[in-house]
Protein backbone atom coordinates (compact mmCIF):
# COMPACT_ATOMS: atom_id res chain seq x y z
CA UNK A 1 0.00 0.00 0.00
CA UNK A 2 1.18 3.42 -0.26
CA UNK A 3 1.48 4.08 3.56
CA UNK A 4 3.28 0.63 3.96
CA UNK A 5 5.63 2.24 1.23
CA UNK A 6 5.60 5.65 2.67
CA UNK A 7 7.02 4.12 6.55
CA UNK A 8 9.39 2.04 4.45
CA UNK A 9 10.98 5.09 2.55
CA UNK A 10 10.99 6.98 5.73
CA UNK A 11 12.73 4.60 8.22
CA UNK A 12 15.11 4.39 5.24
CA UNK A 13 15.55 8.04 5.28
CA UNK A 14 16.39 8.11 9.07
CA UNK A 15 18.56 5.67 8.83
CA UNK A 16 20.98 7.22 6.38
CA UNK A 17 20.57 10.72 8.07
CA UNK A 18 21.12 9.42 11.88
CA UNK A 19 23.75 6.43 10.93
CA UNK A 20 21.52 3.69 12.84
CA UNK A 21 19.92 0.60 11.24
CA UNK A 22 17.19 0.02 13.98
CA UNK A 23 14.65 2.49 13.53
CA UNK A 24 11.14 2.74 15.19
CA UNK A 25 8.41 5.28 14.26
CA UNK A 26 4.93 5.96 15.49
CA UNK A 27 1.88 6.13 13.68
CA UNK A 28 -1.99 6.37 14.21
CA UNK A 29 -4.68 4.37 13.66
CA UNK A 30 -8.61 6.09 13.62
CA UNK A 31 -9.84 2.66 16.18
CA UNK A 32 -12.80 2.41 14.13
CA UNK A 33 -11.96 -0.93 13.13
CA UNK A 34 -15.56 -1.94 14.53
CA UNK A 35 -19.01 -1.11 12.89
CA UNK A 36 -20.58 -0.09 15.95
CA UNK A 37 -18.03 2.91 16.23
CA UNK A 38 -18.18 3.90 12.18
CA UNK A 39 -20.70 6.83 12.96
CA UNK A 40 -19.83 7.69 16.55
CA UNK A 41 -18.52 11.49 17.44
CA UNK A 42 -15.39 10.99 19.45
CA UNK A 43 -11.86 10.42 19.67
CA UNK A 44 -10.80 6.65 19.09
CA UNK A 45 -7.19 7.38 18.20
CA UNK A 46 -4.47 4.89 19.66
CA UNK A 47 -0.58 5.19 19.19
CA UNK A 48 1.46 2.23 16.94
CA UNK A 49 5.30 1.89 17.07
CA UNK A 50 6.26 0.32 13.90
CA UNK A 51 9.71 -0.53 14.47
CA UNK A 52 12.38 -2.03 11.47
CA UNK A 53 15.71 -3.34 10.43
CA UNK A 54 17.55 -1.12 7.95
CA UNK A 55 20.34 -3.12 6.48
CA UNK A 56 21.92 -0.36 3.85
CA UNK A 57 22.80 -3.63 1.42
CA UNK A 58 19.57 -5.09 1.15
CA UNK A 59 17.14 -3.77 -2.31
CA UNK A 60 13.97 -1.86 -1.07
CA UNK A 61 11.15 -4.36 -2.17
CA UNK A 62 13.07 -7.00 0.49
CA UNK A 63 12.88 -4.33 2.75
CA UNK A 64 9.33 -3.13 1.92
CA UNK A 65 8.12 -6.91 2.53
CA UNK A 66 9.65 -7.06 5.95
CA UNK A 67 8.04 -3.62 6.39
CA UNK A 68 4.60 -4.94 5.33
CA UNK A 69 4.59 -7.31 7.75
CA UNK A 70 5.38 -5.21 10.72
CA UNK A 71 2.61 -2.61 9.82
CA UNK A 72 -0.14 -5.71 9.29
CA UNK A 73 1.43 -6.97 12.85
CA UNK A 74 1.66 -3.62 14.18
CA UNK A 75 -2.92 -3.03 13.18
CA UNK A 76 -3.52 -6.57 14.20
CA UNK A 77 -2.81 -5.44 17.94
CA UNK A 78 -4.36 -1.98 17.21
CA UNK A 79 -6.51 -1.98 20.07
CA UNK A 80 -3.84 -2.18 22.53
CA UNK A 81 -3.82 0.97 24.21
CA UNK A 82 0.22 2.65 23.76
CA UNK A 83 0.36 3.63 27.03
CA UNK A 84 0.17 -0.17 27.97
CA UNK A 85 2.68 -1.18 25.56
CA UNK A 86 5.15 1.23 27.49
CA UNK A 87 4.58 -0.16 30.84
CA UNK A 88 5.56 -3.40 29.09
CA UNK A 89 8.56 -2.69 27.57
CA UNK A 90 9.57 -0.37 30.19
CA UNK A 91 12.27 2.26 28.56
CA UNK A 92 14.44 4.56 29.83
CA UNK A 93 12.29 7.51 30.30
CA UNK A 94 13.47 11.35 29.23
CA UNK A 95 11.14 14.12 29.56
CA UNK A 96 12.76 15.57 26.39
CA UNK A 97 11.35 13.26 24.64
CA UNK A 98 8.77 10.83 23.75
CA UNK A 99 9.01 6.87 24.74
CA UNK A 100 9.62 3.92 22.03
CA UNK A 101 9.71 6.46 19.08
CA UNK A 102 10.06 10.57 18.13
CA UNK A 103 9.45 10.55 14.45
CA UNK A 104 5.95 10.24 13.80
CA UNK A 105 5.03 9.28 9.89
CA UNK A 106 0.94 9.26 8.91
CA UNK A 107 -0.72 9.52 5.65
CA UNK A 108 -4.22 11.33 5.95
CA UNK A 109 -6.41 9.40 4.12
CA UNK A 110 -9.79 9.68 5.98
CA UNK A 111 -12.77 10.65 3.20
CA UNK A 112 -13.17 14.58 3.02
CA UNK A 113 -16.73 16.21 2.94
CA UNK A 114 -19.02 17.67 4.78
CA UNK A 115 -19.85 16.43 8.04
CA UNK A 116 -23.76 16.53 8.33
CA UNK A 117 -25.14 15.81 11.88
CA UNK A 118 -29.05 16.33 12.58
CA UNK A 119 -29.89 19.50 13.83
CA UNK A 120 -26.09 20.61 13.69
CA UNK A 121 -24.36 23.08 11.67
CA UNK A 122 -21.19 22.30 11.33
CA UNK A 123 -17.80 23.71 10.04
CA UNK A 124 -13.77 23.15 10.04
CA UNK A 125 -12.26 25.13 11.73
CA UNK A 126 -8.34 25.24 11.01
CA UNK A 127 -6.40 25.03 14.21
CA UNK A 128 -3.29 27.26 14.60
CA UNK A 129 0.05 24.53 15.60
CA UNK A 130 1.62 26.15 18.74
CA UNK A 131 4.38 23.16 19.68
CA UNK A 132 5.51 19.90 17.95
CA UNK A 133 3.94 16.91 19.38
CA UNK A 134 7.36 14.89 18.39
CA UNK A 135 10.90 15.42 17.41
CA UNK A 136 9.37 15.31 13.47
CA UNK A 137 6.00 14.58 12.10
CA UNK A 138 5.80 13.27 8.40
CA UNK A 139 2.28 13.75 7.26
CA UNK A 140 1.08 12.80 3.54
CA UNK A 141 -2.05 13.11 1.53
CA UNK A 142 -2.77 11.59 -1.80
CA UNK A 143 -4.97 14.22 -4.26
CA UNK A 144 -7.56 12.91 -6.32
CA UNK A 145 -5.63 13.62 -9.15
CA UNK A 146 -2.43 10.77 -7.30
CA UNK A 147 0.00 13.74 -6.85
CA UNK A 148 1.07 13.17 -2.73
CA UNK A 149 1.63 16.09 -0.77
CA UNK A 150 4.12 16.30 2.34
CA UNK A 151 4.09 18.48 5.36
CA UNK A 152 7.03 18.24 7.68
CA UNK A 153 6.80 19.28 11.47
CA UNK A 154 9.46 19.64 13.23
CA UNK A 155 10.68 20.61 17.10
CA UNK A 156 11.92 24.02 16.72
CA UNK A 157 14.69 23.45 20.05
CA UNK A 158 16.10 20.79 17.89
CA UNK A 159 15.57 21.47 14.36
CA UNK A 160 15.60 25.17 12.17
CA UNK A 161 13.69 26.20 9.48
CA UNK A 162 16.61 25.89 7.15
CA UNK A 163 17.71 22.38 8.52
CA UNK A 164 14.38 21.29 8.58
CA UNK A 165 13.93 22.66 4.91
CA UNK A 166 17.11 20.34 3.64
CA UNK A 167 15.43 17.44 5.11
CA UNK A 168 11.99 17.43 3.26
CA UNK A 169 14.08 18.31 0.09
CA UNK A 170 16.18 15.43 0.84
CA UNK A 171 13.40 12.94 1.49
CA UNK A 172 11.52 14.44 -1.64
CA UNK A 173 14.60 13.18 -3.48
CA UNK A 174 14.77 9.70 -1.88
CA UNK A 175 11.57 8.90 -2.85
CA UNK A 176 11.91 10.12 -6.55
CA UNK A 177 14.52 7.67 -6.41
CA UNK A 178 12.65 4.83 -4.87
CA UNK A 179 10.20 5.70 -7.74
CA UNK A 180 12.94 5.75 -10.26
CA UNK A 181 14.92 2.39 -9.26
CA UNK A 182 13.15 0.58 -6.46
CA UNK A 183 15.45 -2.09 -7.07
CA UNK A 184 18.73 0.28 -5.56
CA UNK A 185 20.47 -0.88 -2.34
CA UNK A 186 18.80 1.55 0.98
CA UNK A 187 22.83 2.71 1.56
CA UNK A 188 22.80 3.57 -2.17
CA UNK A 189 19.39 5.95 -2.39
CA UNK A 190 20.90 9.56 -2.75
CA UNK A 191 19.49 11.78 -0.69
CA UNK A 192 20.79 15.30 -2.80
CA UNK A 193 20.24 15.16 -6.54
CA UNK A 194 23.36 15.34 -8.91
CA UNK A 195 23.45 19.24 -9.42
CA UNK A 196 23.25 19.63 -5.70
CA UNK A 197 26.24 17.35 -5.32
CA UNK A 198 28.21 18.95 -8.04
CA UNK A 199 27.74 22.08 -6.13
CA UNK A 200 28.87 20.81 -2.72
CA UNK A 201 32.01 19.54 -4.36
CA UNK A 202 32.97 22.75 -5.80
CA UNK A 203 32.27 24.22 -2.59
CA UNK A 204 35.10 22.26 -1.08
CA UNK A 205 37.22 21.57 -3.23
CA UNK A 206 39.18 24.59 -3.00
CA UNK A 207 42.79 24.93 -3.97
CA UNK A 208 44.80 22.31 -2.27
CA UNK A 209 48.40 23.19 -2.19
CA UNK A 210 50.93 20.61 -2.56
CA UNK A 211 52.61 19.03 0.25
CA UNK A 212 56.05 18.32 0.47
CA UNK A 213 56.78 14.73 1.84
CA UNK A 214 59.26 15.11 5.16
CA UNK A 215 59.68 13.19 8.35
CA UNK A 216 58.84 14.73 11.30
CA UNK A 217 62.84 14.76 12.72
CA UNK A 218 63.03 16.70 9.49
CA UNK A 219 60.69 18.97 9.38
CA UNK A 220 61.77 20.40 13.71
CA UNK A 221 65.25 20.32 12.56
CA UNK A 222 64.76 22.68 9.69
CA UNK A 223 62.59 24.83 12.22
CA UNK A 224 65.91 24.58 15.03
CA UNK A 225 68.09 25.75 12.33
CA UNK A 226 66.17 28.73 11.54
CA UNK A 227 65.63 29.95 15.20
CA UNK A 228 67.73 27.74 17.15
CA UNK A 229 67.58 30.48 20.23
CA UNK A 230 63.99 30.94 20.31
CA UNK A 231 61.67 29.43 22.91
CA UNK A 232 60.50 26.15 21.32
CA UNK A 233 58.89 24.33 25.11
CA UNK A 234 57.71 26.15 28.31
CA UNK A 235 55.66 24.15 30.71
CA UNK A 236 56.01 26.83 33.81
CA UNK A 237 58.75 24.88 35.56
CA UNK A 238 61.43 24.42 32.12
CA UNK A 239 61.90 26.73 29.35
CA UNK A 240 64.38 25.15 26.28
CA UNK A 241 64.68 26.93 23.02
CA UNK A 242 65.01 24.71 20.01
CA UNK A 243 68.38 24.01 19.93
CA UNK A 244 67.98 22.52 22.87
CA UNK A 245 65.43 20.22 22.71
CA UNK A 246 67.08 19.01 19.30
CA UNK A 247 70.63 18.19 21.23
CA UNK A 248 68.51 16.82 24.20
CA UNK A 249 66.20 14.74 21.48
CA UNK A 250 69.34 13.83 19.80
CA UNK A 251 71.07 12.33 22.66
CA UNK A 252 67.55 10.70 23.60
CA UNK A 253 67.02 9.19 20.27
CA UNK A 254 70.92 7.48 19.90
CA UNK A 255 69.86 6.02 23.42
CA UNK A 256 66.83 4.24 21.97
CA UNK A 257 68.33 2.97 19.13
CA UNK A 258 70.40 1.56 21.26
CA UNK A 259 67.43 -0.23 22.56
CA UNK A 260 66.50 -1.48 19.36
CA UNK A 261 64.04 1.37 18.51
CA UNK A 262 63.43 2.07 14.90
CA UNK A 263 61.14 2.18 12.11
CA UNK A 264 57.66 0.01 12.57
CA UNK A 265 58.10 -0.03 16.43
CA UNK A 266 56.46 1.56 18.55
CA UNK A 267 57.51 3.26 22.03
CA UNK A 268 54.90 3.98 25.09
CA UNK A 269 54.98 7.17 26.80
CA UNK A 270 53.94 7.21 29.90
CA UNK A 271 54.99 10.95 30.86
CA UNK A 272 52.75 13.89 32.22
CA UNK A 273 52.53 16.85 30.29
CA UNK A 274 55.63 18.43 30.84
CA UNK A 275 59.18 19.32 28.52
CA UNK A 276 60.22 15.83 29.04
CA UNK A 277 57.10 14.56 26.99
CA UNK A 278 57.67 16.81 24.18
CA UNK A 279 61.40 15.76 24.36
CA UNK A 280 61.32 12.35 24.13
CA UNK A 281 58.16 12.22 21.01
CA UNK A 282 60.65 14.17 19.01
CA UNK A 283 63.52 11.75 20.11
CA UNK A 284 61.05 8.72 19.22
CA UNK A 285 60.63 10.18 15.83
CA UNK A 286 64.15 10.41 15.32
CA UNK A 287 65.06 7.00 16.37
CA UNK A 288 62.47 5.96 13.63
CA UNK A 289 60.11 4.95 15.96
CA UNK A 290 56.48 5.78 16.48
CA UNK A 291 55.54 6.88 19.66
CA UNK A 292 51.96 6.38 21.63
CA UNK A 293 51.26 8.81 24.73
CA UNK A 294 50.26 7.26 27.44
CA UNK A 295 48.43 9.51 30.11
CA UNK A 296 49.64 8.25 33.72
CA UNK A 297 46.34 9.42 34.65
CA UNK A 298 44.72 6.55 33.15
CA UNK A 299 43.53 4.02 34.83
CA UNK A 300 46.10 1.17 35.00
CA UNK A 301 44.16 -1.19 32.82
CA UNK A 302 43.32 1.21 30.58
CA UNK A 303 47.10 1.56 30.18
CA UNK A 304 48.16 -1.97 30.13
CA UNK A 305 45.73 -2.33 27.58
CA UNK A 306 47.31 0.34 25.59
CA UNK A 307 50.87 -0.42 25.46
CA UNK A 308 49.58 -4.42 24.93
CA UNK A 309 47.35 -3.60 22.01
CA UNK A 310 50.26 -1.34 20.04
CA UNK A 311 52.44 -4.11 20.49
CA UNK A 312 55.07 -1.87 22.15
CA UNK A 313 58.79 -2.30 21.86
CA UNK A 314 59.64 -0.73 25.31
CA UNK A 315 57.97 1.73 27.70
CA UNK A 316 59.60 5.25 29.09
CA UNK A 317 58.18 5.99 32.34
CA UNK A 318 60.60 7.84 33.70
CA UNK A 319 61.20 11.71 33.01
CA UNK A 320 65.12 11.20 34.30
CA UNK A 321 66.00 9.27 31.54
CA UNK A 322 65.12 12.03 29.18
CA UNK A 323 68.03 14.03 30.32
CA UNK A 324 70.38 11.34 31.65
CA UNK A 325 70.31 9.48 28.35
CA UNK A 326 73.89 9.85 26.81
CA UNK A 327 75.11 9.74 23.43
CA UNK A 328 75.73 12.27 20.62
CA UNK A 329 74.29 15.55 20.06
CA UNK A 330 74.07 15.30 16.27
CA UNK A 331 70.69 14.32 14.66
CA UNK A 332 70.76 10.44 14.05
CA UNK A 333 70.82 10.19 10.25
CA UNK A 334 69.48 6.74 8.40
CA UNK A 335 73.09 4.55 8.51
CA UNK A 336 72.43 5.26 12.57
CA UNK A 337 69.08 3.75 12.50
CA UNK A 338 68.34 0.20 12.44
CA UNK A 339 66.28 0.69 9.12
CA UNK A 340 65.65 3.45 6.76
CA UNK A 341 62.88 5.74 7.87
CA UNK A 342 60.83 7.00 4.95
CA UNK A 343 57.70 9.25 5.24
CA UNK A 344 54.94 6.16 5.15
CA UNK A 345 56.31 5.16 8.23
CA UNK A 346 54.29 5.29 11.12
CA UNK A 347 54.96 8.61 13.57
CA UNK A 348 53.04 7.91 16.19
CA UNK A 349 49.75 5.95 17.64
CA UNK A 350 46.94 7.97 18.96
CA UNK A 351 43.82 6.08 20.63
CA UNK A 352 40.23 6.83 20.68
CA UNK A 353 38.17 7.22 23.60
CA UNK A 354 36.63 4.08 23.69
CA UNK A 355 33.02 5.44 23.73
CA UNK A 356 32.04 2.29 21.73
CA UNK A 357 33.44 0.11 24.71
CA UNK A 358 37.09 -0.51 23.40
CA UNK A 359 39.93 2.23 22.72
CA UNK A 360 40.68 1.80 18.83
CA UNK A 361 44.32 2.64 17.90
CA UNK A 362 44.87 4.87 14.57
CA UNK A 363 48.28 5.19 12.89
CA UNK A 364 49.40 8.43 11.84
CA UNK A 365 52.48 8.44 9.48
CA UNK A 366 54.74 11.30 8.78
CA UNK A 367 53.60 12.07 5.46
CA UNK A 368 50.15 12.48 7.10
CA UNK A 369 52.09 14.72 10.25
CA UNK A 370 53.62 17.08 7.23
CA UNK A 371 50.16 17.50 5.62
CA UNK A 372 48.36 18.60 8.96
CA UNK A 373 51.32 20.61 9.57
CA UNK A 374 51.59 22.50 6.33
CA UNK A 375 47.65 23.27 6.96
CA UNK A 376 48.21 24.41 10.12
CA UNK A 377 50.69 27.01 8.95
CA UNK A 378 48.57 28.19 6.63
CA UNK A 379 46.07 28.24 8.89
CA UNK A 380 48.48 30.21 11.29
CA UNK A 381 49.63 32.43 8.52
CA UNK A 382 45.89 33.26 7.00
CA UNK A 383 44.78 34.15 10.65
Amino acid sequence: TLFTTLVAAAQTFLARLSGGRDIAVGTVTSGRDRPEVQNLVGFFVNTLVLRSRVEPERGFPEFLDDVRQTVLDAFAHQDVPFERVVDEVQPVRDTSRTPLFQVMVVLQNTPTGDLDLPGLDVSDIEAELQHAAFDLTLEFAETDSGALHGLLTYNTDLFDAATAERMADQLGTLLTAVADDPHRPLGALPLSSDAELKTLLEQGRGAVPPVTAVTLPRLFERQAARTPDAVALDDGSRQLTYAEVDRAANRLAHHLIGRGVGPERVVALALSRTTEAVVAQLAVAKAGGAFLSVDPAYPEQRRAFMVRDAGAWLTLDDPAEVWAAAGPETAPTDSDRTAWLTCDHPAYVIYTSGSTGTPKGVVVTHRGLAGFAAAAAERYAAG
